[in-house]
């Protein structure tokens, strides 16, 4: 089984493109999981996500397209898609093991993740449309990313960064040995070209903006705030959502 280390963060704003930085995360314990999102600096908190999540493991945004890409290894593993607000949740892919990590191929248009349980890598489109295995008999694929031509996945068994073409998983190599390797991203102007509807003066709202399929957007509050245009104010009175016996609590009570 995987098991969840120490995070090291590091964010970088110099990629040649005019985008909205936030960051989306995962939250879970015993009874509960969130994906969240707030900007860079930890403030305008906001859960995205919080029913019928089991096990959210993998997390993949894409900006420009208004997507956000998940992955869940409960008791029915899937690979879902929302929008940047949570909103037009979709699955995308079943018949998964321990679906740990995603990656995006902004450049071609495919989603990849790695399978811990059935020891492959597989890719499909954006779409879920196209699933194909890209390369097999991985050991223990712990975290992956993709740049150019290739995907590079860390191995918790062989603890190499490994390497294979893309498309066909050929030509795959080594590039370093380090025990206890986690995640790993690949850092270039080239994945995220362009920009988005938020992109300018962050589409006006006061606190976050989500970019939205065919160039649209909408405004959003942290916890504890409700927008009114784009303006986000207190709301006093709320009562966050708890898991309470089996039932959600929310502002509208039991669900």
């Amino acid at each position: 089984m995987c098991a969840s280390g120490p995070m090291d963060m590091r964010f970088s704003t110099r990629l040649g493109v005019r985008l909205q930085m936030k960051l989306f995360s995962i939250k879970r314990n015993m009874v509960l999981a969130l994906i969240e999102v707030s900007r860079l600096n930890g403030s305008s908190r906001k859960t995205l996500l919080y029913k019928y999540l089991d096990r959210p493991r993998g997390l993949a945004v894409h900006p420009l397209n208004g997507h956000l890409y998940f992955s869940d290894w409960g008791v029915s593993p899937v690979i879902e898609r929302s929008d940047l607000d949570g909103k037009n949740r979709k699955v995308l892919v079943d018949r998964l093991g321990w679906p740990n990590s995603l990656t995006i191929d902004y450049e071609d248009g495919r989603l990849y993740w790695c399978d811990a349980c059935f020891d492959h890598i597989e890719s499909t489109g954006l779409d879920g449309q196209e699933r194909r295995v890209v390369v097999r008999n991985v050991p223990h694929p712990f975290s992956i990313t993709v740049l150019q031509q290739r995907i590079y996945w860390t191995d918790w068994d062989t603890t190499h960064l490994h390497y294979a073409n893309k498309w066909d998983g050929g030509h795959q190599g080594q590039l370093l040995n380090y025990e206890g390797m986690m995640g790993i991203v690949a850092m270039a102007a080239s994945r995220q070209q362009g920009t988005n509807a938020c992109s300018a003066d962050n589409g006006g709202c006061s606190h976050l903006c989500f970019a939205k399929p065919g160039s649209h957007f909408v405004c959003s509050c942290p916890e504890g705030m409700t927008v009114k245009e784009k303006t986000c104010e207190p709301w006093y009175g709320i009562c966050l959502a708890h898991y309470y016996f089996g039932s959600w609590v929310t502002t509208e009570g039991l669900e």
